[in-house]
């Protein structure tokens, strides 16, 4: 009998520390990104100009022209993690994060950042700057608006995982744990000082949450829950095992004789 409930006793052992492997070498759930957003103007003008052709001595002049180059700066604050090497997928497990725009009136979200372009991975500074370029006609920030006064709302993601393509086809998937999106900002094309008033439009308005313990060590509720009910387990084993040792030794001992 007491083999039988050591053996039992083993395997539950070996369960447990198994589902903690488990929890442990799991993907971090990121938190809620925190940012600041700007508009900046980096335009130019480049003025007419003359040269001589040296092949022909006739005076070449080349028109004045002006240069659009604004930006929107997003600036990430960064969050406590480390790159990793995945056990099972052999991938690199960084953390990404990604912008979504839309009108501040109305509209529908847009991903600049689609699963075909490369998200920005977080630095090993204490923010991470991402610059949107204005004016582009194709990709991703074509969707950017440039009009002056034009008001945009930005939310940001934090992903933690990795990209990789399926076999024999082009298209690109994501594996890993998404933060969900941060509150908006509202942005005015034009306008260089930055406003941080929320958009009507934003989907989330909780805080930004910081890295609790089971997001430090790669346990989410779900791989304490299994830890902590495993850990009840093996103390009732236990003290059953414990208990049925006492019976066993109290039984044994012979009545003197009458």
């Amino acid at each position: 009998m007491y083999k039988a409930y050591t053996l039992l006793l083993s395997l539950v052992l070996l369960l447990s520390s198994f589902t903690v492997t488990e929890a442990f070498t799991s993907i971090p759930k990121p938190s809620t990104p925190e940012f600041t957003a700007k508009y900046i103007d980096s335009s130019y003008d480049i003025p007419t100009s003359s040269s001589i052709d040296p092949y022909t001595g006739q005076t070449i002049t080349t028109q004045a022209q002006h240069v659009d180059n604004r930006t929107i700066e997003v600036k990430v604050k960064n969050q406590p993690f480390t790159s990793y090497v995945d056990d099972k997928s052999n991938f690199t497990i960084e953390l990404y994060y990604t912008i979504r725009v839309r009108g501040h009136f109305g509209g529908n979200w847009t991903e600049v950042f689609s699963v075909d372009n490369a998200h920005p991975v977080q630095s090993n500074s204490d923010y991470t700057t991402i610059s949107l370029p204005l004016g582009g006609n194709i990709g991703p920030f074509a969707s950017l608006p440039t009009n002056s006064s034009s008001q945009i709302d930005i939310q940001v993601e934090a992903m933690t995982g990795y990209f990789s393509r399926t076999v024999g086809f082009a298209s690109w998937y994501f594996t890993g744990e998404e933060s969900g999106w941060s509150s908006a900002q509202t942005l005015t094309i034009g306008e260089t000082a930055q406003t941080s008033t929320p958009g009507a439009s934003q989907l989330s308005t909780s805080p930004s949450v910081n890295p609790t313990v089971s997001q430090a060590f790669g346990l989410d509720l779900v791989g304490i829950a299994v830890v902590i009910l495993f850990a009840v387990i093996i103390v009732l084993l236990v003290f059953v095992v414990i208990y049925l040792r006492k019976r066993g030794v109290s039984g044994s001992v012979k009545k003197p004789p009458v």
